[in-house]
């Protein structure tokens, strides 16, 4: 998540989500998308593995 938000995002930033289109947006909002569910299931293989 953290590679994802800090590193990828920043970088696509500029490029492409800095414009007021829908697939800017639409591509900004699935890199938050993407590190919110890899959160989520490195999350459950943790408590799992307890």
């Amino acid at each position: 998540m953290l590679i994802l938000l800090h590193v990828i995002l920043p970088l696509i930033f500029s490029g492409l989500v800095d414009y007021p289109y829908f697939i800017s947006r639409l591509i900004g909002n699935a890199v938050w998308f993407i590190a919110c569910v890899y959160y989520v299931y490195i999350t459950f293989l943790g408590y799992t593995a307890l």
